[in-house]
């Protein structure tokens, strides 16, 4: 990032400020691209016995999934009301509520638009999404095993849409849109960026298409990924979201 940084014009470079903290009285837009899904994650597992926490232990030195009884009210008060037969394994991300009262507490006039991979609660505690949606990625490879190579992975996690809408909403953020990113796009004018590209210039036009079919496709990143908007002091809708709004989904 800090490369790809160094490589604006001076003029766009010098608007760059990199701050180990929020501001506070920010006044402004807070893009929060991918940042949710690499937030710690309680493994939750529903077997014979009902909900337990994993936890990891070590065996013939090597580490392991191990169930243990939850601790933690906050994650009962999470999966309260879910109809799932066992096994199923899911996760509940507890640090997505604090990371919105934080970015909460740093505006104070404006909008936080989060993109993410994810879905709303029904959808997310699915029946059929038995193994949850822990992954990790090594090398440009995924791979679902989190205890191997310990260290060496990114793990991530899918976003839970209902649950930053509810911590928004203790936050006294309003949640002012949510679509997926294919809609998103469209709604702020993609496709008329892609028409100012000569299709006869294929040297221009073809890594074009190519990316916006890529940001848009349903089977790619257009359905997968979604985007919230947390505002603060905002009346006038935010026209990203004036097509196709999923709010009553959540």
């Amino acid at each position: 990032q800090k490369d790809r940084i160094a490589r604006l014009t001076p003029k766009i470079r010098s608007k760059v400020r990199w701050v180990s903290e929020l501001p506070q009285n920010f006044n402004g837009v807070i893009l929060a691209n991918e940042v949710f899904d690499a937030l710690p994650v309680h493994v939750l597992s529903l077997n014979a016995d009902g909900w337990q926490e994993r936890g990891v232990a070590v065996e013939n030195e090597f580490l392991s999934w191990q169930d243990r009884p939850i601790e933690d009210q906050s994650l009962y008060q999470a999966i309260d009301g879910l109809d799932l037969d066992a096994p199923y394994v899911t996760e509940v991300c507890l640090a997505a509520n604090g990371l919105v009262n934080d970015l909460s507490s740093s505006l104070n006039f404006g909008a936080i638009l989060a993109f993410d991979y994810g879905y709303e609660r029904s959808n997310y505690y699915h029946p059929d999404r038995r193994e949850g949606t822990l992954s990790c990625h090594y090398q440009h490879k995924v791979d679902y095993d989190p205890l191997e190579q310990p260290g060496d992975k990114d793990i991530t996690a899918h976003v839970d849409f209902t649950r930053l809408a509810h911590a928004a909403h203790d936050a006294n953020l309003e949640v002012a849109g949510y679509v997926n990113q294919a809609d998103f796009l469209v709604n702020c004018g993609i496709t008329n960026i892609l028409e100012s590209f000569d299709p006869n210039h294929l040297d221009t036009y073809l890594p074009a298409a190519s990316a916006a079919q890529k940001l848009l496709s349903p089977s790619v990143m257009g359905d997968m990924f979604k985007v919230i908007s947390l505002t603060r002091g905002i009346n006038e809708p935010l026209f990203g979201f004036s097509h196709r709004d999923r709010r009553h989904m959540l």
